[in-house]
């Protein structure tokens, strides 16, 4: 790979005509253009984007802070940001914070060429300081998106457990009697006990466990004996335990018991029967973080609700 000035001395020529000739910007001999982009092409040589936007007093590029590369959940939000600011004309910088130091050094070597920092759905309350902190050292502007435990200026949220609340309401409306929550994590936790102070027509049944495959799974045989009518998951994949609990037992779904997941991870499509889920608005977060970007949307955004997607695995209880 060589630089603008090994392509000017490669050539002959000037810089100012070698740019030109690559850019396709002001006149150019023939002769000299083709000379340039042959050697161009032979040598890789590749343009500083970093160099091209201080020069030209722009930042294209966008750092985005993602630590939840785990879960599918977290990645399709990611893939849909990446081609919502690809598609606006911006070059997204991926980094994952793994400490503080390396924390600080991405953010100085990101403010060199960007403006904005996104930081992606994070809990970790020390971290989510210190980019706030440090941002604001380097004059970047920081957007936090999803981090449910965090304010600030710049932020898009995502009510969770009003979410959780409303599909428990709409459960109740559709004359199930008997629903078990089986999970750990305090947003869902929050909107059941929220639609229990409503006090719904509706018997609801708690179980604390760990939201991961293998719990949906040892906890079938619990779940089938409270004679609950649904069962609702903190997690798709631990919808997904129960899902292989219920093949191996003769358990028909929805027949015998409606489930309901928590995060539209794309599997829950393709599941058999397809699983009924909550939904993270990605789209409306990716339209919301380029209309902040771009200076469309001035201040934070209303709290954004999950959508409640009913598939084969919910039964309606008036049909019973």
């Amino acid at each position: 790979m060589v630089t603008l000035k090994q392509l000017a001395q490669l050539s002959g020529l000037s810089i100012r005509t070698v740019g030109r000739a690559l850019s396709g910007k002001g006149y150019v001999a023939a002769e000299k253009k083709a000379l340039v982009q042959a050697l161009a092409k032979q040598y890789n040589y590749t343009p500083n984007l970093a160099a091209r936007n201080l020069r030209l007093q722009q930042k294209k590029f966008v750092g985005i802070i993602n630590t939840g590369y785990r879960f599918t959940a977290n990645a399709r939000k990611l893939a849909m940001l990446t081609r919502q600011l690809t598609a606006h004309g911006y070059w997204p910088l991926l980094g994952n914070a793994e400490n503080l130091e390396i924390c600080r050094n991405m953010l100085r070597e990101w403010s060199a060429v960007a403006e904005y920092v996104v930081v992606l759905h994070n809990n970790n309350l020390p971290l989510l300081e210190f980019i706030a902190a440090e941002t604001e050292k380097l004059q970047l502007k920081v957007i936090f998106v999803d981090c449910p435990d965090f304010s600030a200026k710049r932020e898009i949220k995502v009510d969770r457990a009003g979410s959780v609340c409303r599909m428990l309401e709409e459960l109740a409306a559709m004359h199930f009697q008997h629903l078990v929550c089986c999970g750990m994590l305090p947003s869902r936790q929050n909107g059941i006990k929220s639609a229990q102070e409503k006090c719904l027509n509706m018997q609801i049944t708690v179980i604390d466990a760990a939201p991961e495959f293998a719990n949906g799974y040892t906890l079938g045989k619990t779940i089938m004996q409270t004679g609950a009518d649904a069962v609702f998951f903190d997690t798709d994949r631990m919808a997904m335990g129960f899902y292989r609990y219920a093949a191996e037992n003769n358990i028909r779904l929805p027949e015998d018991i409606s489930v309901i997941g928590f995060d539209d991870e794309e599997f829950a499509l393709f599941a058999t029967p397809a699983l009924s889920t909550l939904a993270h608005p990605r789209q409306q977060i990716a339209d919301n973080v380029i209309k902040m970007i771009t200076g469309e949307l001035q201040e934070s955004p209303p709290v954004m609700t999950m959508d409640f997607i009913k598939r084969e695995s919910l039964k309606n209880s008036m049909d019973s």
